[in-house]
């Protein structure tokens, strides 16, 4: 048997119209409640990942499941049990595409059981499978026909041989190129112009030519790179590896700037998020080994704009990730959703979904977000409205 055969024997399909639990309210003031759709009780939380949108459906993952939701009443229309646990999807013309591994290897220690999938967005069902056979991270980037995923081969003893970036055929799942590099870590690919860009620990910053999979430039930095950069037209800002966030002209490589957190004991640890001429990060305590700060610097110059910090190191003050959307920085914690003001940092209010660890998706000033409150839970509230 194949393993798109094997894969999907695994299948099972359910089409319903609500969750286990289903609230829907009809309020218009920021941070009010939408709908609440309580979708599973006995499922792993599945952190880091948003939910995806399209003009009528929510589309998210816990654990093994894809769940596609009606984005107005938060309904359940249909999942579907894949068999593997599957991390941030992509949605692209019609088609999720999600990286999964084998149930178990929540960590990423097994080296040979990552897969690709792409599913029929309308109907869940499987247009593709391709079985990478080594450890690959998501979400997978997409570009002109084609969706890229980053990974790294691992030895027997479970080593780090090399990093690599690997290009498929959306329609078909075909393989298109590979492009292998140095390093024992990978940053998830992105799309800027028509090059893929992939941090590494060895090498930094490398482009690679979408369609060929033929290097470009290479950018160092200390340390490496294992966060996602962003892009501004010949701008990037990256989060070198245990340390700062670097402005780069992409044409030249020269260095714009560099900004380092005020905190001795804090560095960026995280992929930035760019709105309007800020940059947000989320400073990372070393000594806590924890998320405490949300941080708002300039794009242009890098010079701090505000900070807002936790209060400690109480489960619930953990800032597990961000969101920025219209006049407001929203912030997944472990207690639940914090709101500031994303000129000034003020905090405007805090509220409890449940245990957050994802950032938020954004449309039409409704936030859609996931979080874990012995179950697992998709919901939408109102945003605070545009920025002024």
């Amino acid at each position: 048997m194949s393993k798109l055969k094997a894969l999907t024997v695994l299948v099972a399909v359910v089409a319903t119209v609500v969750g286990i639990g289903m609230t829907q309210a009809d309020s218009d003031q920021p941070g009010d409640v939408i709908w609440v759709n309580e979708i599973e009780e006995n499922v792993s939380s599945n952190c880091g990942i948003l939910p995806v949108l399209d003009s009528d459906a929510v589309y998210t993952v816990y654990g093994t499941k894809l769940y596609k939701l009606s984005k107005t009443t938060g309904e359940t229309l249909w999942f579907k049990d894949w068999g593997i646990r599957m991390f941030q999807p992509t949605l692209v013309d019609g088609s999720v595409y999600a990286v999964g591994s084998a149930v178990g290897n929540r960590f990423g220690d097994s080296a040979d059981n990552y897969s690709v999938i792409s599913v029929d967005a309308s109907s869940g069902e499987l247009n593709w499978e391709y079985p990478v056979g080594r450890y690959i991270r998501g979400p997978v980037a997409y570009h002109d026909g084609s969706v890229f995923v980053t990974g790294v081969q691992r030895d027997l003893d479970r080593r780090a041989e090399y990093v690599f970036l690997l290009s498929l055929n959306a329609s078909t799942g075909k393989r298109n190129w590979w492009h292998k590099e140095a390093g024992t870590f990978v940053s998830a690919p992105v799309e800027h112009e028509g090059k893929i860009y992939l941090g590494t620990t060895a090498d930094g910053l490398t482009s690679v030519d979408a369609e060929t999979g033929v290097p470009y430039e290479n950018y160092h930095f200390e340390g490496g790179v294992i966060y996602t950069p962003v892009f501004n037209g010949d701008t990037a800002y990256v989060p070198a590896s245990w340390g700062p966030i670097e402005s780069i002209n992409l044409r030249t490589a020269d260095l714009n700037w560099s900004h380092y957190p005020d905190n001795s004991t804090a560095s960026v640890h995280d992929s930035p998020v760019l709105s309007e001429g800020v940059l947000y990060y989320r400073g990372y305590d070393l000594e806590e080994t924890k998320h405490l700060s949300v941080n708002a610097i300039d794009a242009a110059t890098g010079e701090p704009k505000w900070k807002y910090e936790s209060e400690g190191v109480r489960y619930e003050d953990i800032l597990q990730d961000l969101t920025v959307y219209g006049s407001a920085v929203y912030i997944s914690t472990d207690g639940g959703l914090l709101t500031l003001d994303a000129v000034t940092g003020d905090l405007i209010r805090q509220a409890d979904h449940g245990e957050m660890c994802a950032p938020l998706a954004a449309e039409d000033n409704i936030l859609y977000g996931r979080s874990y409150d012995r179950g697992a839970k998709v919901f939408a509230i109102r945003g605070e409205g545009p920025s002024s």
